[in-house]
């Protein structure tokens, strides 16, 4: 192990930086590798949702949300948690800290928890 941290181009401090700058701590971590578009097969008159009496464009809804803590459907998830259907090993501390939606979102949309160098990941939010 430490023949491989002593081989890593740059060296143990590249290394290091590389690992820190790849962890996902909250929605900055990943700001800059997504970018959201909203197609134009989307009517105009759905790209904004009425939230409590106020418009609210798709875009910043969607970066809301990521901003956000805790599971968006508390008692729904407790359903699926007692159908078994939440692996057991489920880390719920977690849940209210700001890295776990980006973070499940990223490990959804590239299968890594971890921000990789120049990865870059389109949202594409399509018209029904």
């Amino acid at each position: 192990m430490i023949q491989a941290i002593r081989s890593f181009q740059g060296g143990s401090e590249t290394l290091l930086s590389v690992l820190w700058t790849s962890h996902i701590t909250s929605f900055e971590s990943i700001a800059s590798s997504i970018e959201i578009r909203v197609f134009a097969s989307v009517p105009v008159n759905q790209r904004q949702v009425s939230i409590d009496g106020s418009d609210v464009d798709l875009k910043v809804l969607f970066t809301n949300f990521l901003q956000g803590t805790g599971i968006p459907w508390p008692t729904r998830f407790d359903e699926e948690k007692s159908l078994g259907l939440i692996p057991a090993n489920f880390e719920a501390s977690q849940l209210e800290s700001p890295a776990f939606r980006p973070r499940m979102f990223h490990a959804a949309a590239t299968g890594s928890d971890c921000v990789q160098q120049g990865e870059h990941v389109t949202v594409s939010l399509l018209s029904l």
